[in-house]
C-alpha cells in the first residue's frame, strides 16, 4: 500500500526527458519516478555495502602486509631477495650515468650509496 502523494518541481527539460522515458516504458509518469527512486535507494544501500566491503579488504591487505613485512625482516636482516633483485634489474636498466647521478644525489641528501666492494668486505 503506497503512502501520501507527494509534489515535487522539475524543470521542464527534466519532465519531457522523464515523461518520454515512462511512456516508452508504458508506464505513468508518477509509477515510473517511484520505481526510479526506489531502484536509487537499492543501488546507494548496493554502494554502501561495496564501499564497507572494500574498507574490510583493505585493512586486511594491510594487516596482512605488515605482518609480511615483520617476517621478512626478521629472516633477512631488513633486506629482502626481492629488494635486492629490483636494485639490480634497475641498475641493469638504468645504466652507468645514471647510476652515478643517482648516487651523487643519495649523497646529496645524506646517504651513503651501496657499494659492492665496502658490502663484501664487512
Amino acid at each position: 500500500m503506497l503512502g501520501n502523494p507527494l509534489t515535487l518541481r522539475l524543470s521542464p527539460e527534466k519532465h519531457l526527458q522523464y515523461e518520454d522515458e515512462a511512456a516508452r516504458r508504458g508506464k505513468p509518469l508518477g509509477t515510473y519516478l517511484r520505481e526510479r527512486l526506489e531502484a536509487g535507494d537499492a543501488v546507494h544501500d548496493e554502494l554502501a555495502a561495496i564501499r564497507r566491503e572494500l574498507f574490510g579488504l583493505h585493512r586486511a591487505i594491510d594487516d596482512l602486509v605488515n605482518e609480511g613485512l615483520r617476517t621478512v625482516e626478521k629472516r633477512s636482516g631488513g633486506t629482502t631477495p626481492l629488494m635486492l633483485e629490483i636494485l639490480l634489474l634497475l641498475r641493469a636498466v638504468a645504466g652507468m650515468d645514471k647510476l652515478t647521478m643517482v648516487k651523487g644525489e643519495l649523497r646529496r641528501l645524506g646517504y651513503m650509496p651501496w657499494n659492492k666492494e665496502e658490502d663484501q668486505s664487512a
